[in-house]
């Protein structure tokens, strides 16, 4: 039976990449096609907006400050003692607040950016595995790879965990369901935001309940 802080971790992580796919497919389908949490598909549309005179570069470039002010953001709450539930209460109500109040595309998008820069650098580590959850192509790449070498184990070494897979497996399905979900709330709740606020507030109330 897999321990607790196993499936604790498994949870938490899971939740968190629902949260950033859900928001990365707000920012995109409903803002200009500008991802708010995948600052890797930004970077390169901004090279290419650049290059190209497009306006949209501006919205590139504010959504990949802002995501790196949330991260930094994030360090120093941590560095001050903050703890990671009260954390993630805050980027809960700010995702809220930004559902609530009229703002202008760019700002909205840039709000939401702080928010998955916040979420970013608040915990990347889950029962003692390494799993970011505001991108999923280095989840996809470890989690291949951790298939191989399990897979052409013949004792030279130990096997990849399989709670390994599980984390790696769970997060990458959670991010792909968390922008499914995204277009069902749109579609069926006057404020979509809400579904990532309730899920950080469970995150949060987790963290407090027991290690992840």
């Amino acid at each position: 039976m897999p321990r607790y802080e196993d499936r604790a971790g498994l949870w938490h992580a899971s939740a968190l990449c629902l949260i950033a796919g859900f928001v990365d497919a707000v920012g995109y389908l409903e803002h200009g096609q500008v991802f708010t949490a995948n600052m890797t598909g930004n970077t390169v549309l901004l090279g290419a907006s650049v290059v190209k005179g497009d306006i949209l570069a501006l919205s590139y470039l504010g959504t990949i400050v802002s995501f790196s002010l949330g991260v930094a953001g994030s360090t120093l709450l941590k560095l001050a003692g903050m703890a990671l539930p009260l954390l993630f209460v805050i980027a809960g109500a700010s995702l809220i607040i930004i559902a609530l109040v009229e703002l202008p595309g760019l700002l909205v998008l840039c709000a939401l950016a702080f928010v998955m820069g916040l979420q970013g650098g608040a915990i990347s580590t889950f029962s003692g595995i390494r799993l970011p959850t505001v991108v999923v192509t280095s989840t996809l790449v470890n989690l291949i790879d951790g298939i191989v070498r399990r897979g052409i184990h013949r004792g030279e070494a130990k096997p990849v965990p399989p709670s390994n897979l599980q984390h790696l497996t769970a997060a990458w399905l959670a991010y792909g369901i968390g922008g499914g979900v995204a277009v069902l709330a749109q579609s069926h709740l006057p404020v979509p935001l809400v579904v990532p606020a309730l899920l950080y507030a469970a995150v949060a109330v987790g963290l407090l309940r027991g290690p992840g």
